[in-house]
C-alpha cells in the first residue's frame, strides 16, 4: 500500500509476526478508512493448523500490525477447503468471501461454493447463501471446463455499513421457482 501523501509503501500481506508469506497474496480490498486490507494466500508459514495448499482469508490491521484468519469457523479451526474473493465493509468489522469449505458453520456440507460473513469483532462465521430449510444452497455447474469456479454462489460484495450481501449465484434452493441456468443476483440482509 502507498501513501501518496508521504510516498512510504507499506506491505499489507504480512504475518503478525511481520514474515512475509511463502506463497502468493491476492486480491486484496481495504476498508474505507484504509485501516485494514483484506485479502487471500496459501501460505503455510502463517497457518500450521490449515490444510496444505488451502487457500484462506487474512485481515490485517495496518495500525497495529496483527494479522488475523477470516476464513476460520466459529470453533476457531481454519476452512479445510478453498476460500477466496475476500470483501471488506467500510469499517473492516465484517467480512464476505466465497468459500468451498465444508467446517465453517454446523449446516450440512455441500459441494458447492457457499458465501460466509465472519464478524470479526463477535469472532463469528455466518452461512449467507443459506437454502429457504436453513441449510447451504445448491448449485448448477456449467459444462466441463467452463467457469468451473461459477458452481453455487460466488462473487460477494459487502455494503459499507455491513448491513447488506450481495453475491451471485446459480442456486436453485435458495430464491424460489428458479432453475439454475443462469446466475442471478441476490442481496441478503445480514445485519
Amino acid at each position: 500500500m502507498r501513501d501518496a501523501a508521504t510516498g512510504t509503501v507499506t506491505e499489507a500481506d504480512l504475518s503478525t509476526s511481520g514474515a512475509q508469506p511463502n506463497a502468493a497474496a491476492t486480491g486484496g480490498w481495504l476498508s474505507d478508512d484504509g485501516g485494514y486490507v483484506t485479502f487471500e494466500s496459501a501460505a503455510p508459514t502463517w497457518l500450521p493448523a490449515s490444510p496444505p495448499g488451502v487457500t484462506q482469508v487474512d485481515r490485517r490491521d495496518l495500525q497495529t500490525g496483527t494479522t488475523i484468519l477470516v476464513s476460520v469457523g466459529s470453533s476457531g479451526l481454519p476452512g479445510n477447503k478453498t476460500s477466496e474473493r475476500p470483501r471488506i465493509s467500510g469499517d473492516g468489522r465484517y467480512l464476505v468471501y466465497e468459500s468451498l469449505a465444508t467446517n465453517l458453520v454446523t449446516a450440512p456440507a455441500s459441494a458447492f461454493r457457499q458465501i460466509y460473513l465472519r464478524d470479526t469483532l463477535a469472532g463469528t462465521t455466518r452461512l449467507v447463501s443459506a437454502a429457504a430449510p436453513g441449510g447451504p444452497g445448491d448449485g448448477v455447474c456449467p459444462p466441463l471446463g467452463v467457469y468451473p469456479q461459477l458452481c453455487g454462489s460466488f462473487q460477494p460484495q459487502i455494503s459499507q455499513d455491513g448491513s447488506y450481501v450481495l453475491y451471485a449465484s446459480n442456486a436453485r434452493t435458495i430464491v424460489p421457482n428458479t432453475t439454475g441456468a443462469f446466475p442471478q443476483a441476490i442481496v441478503t440482509r445480514v445485519n
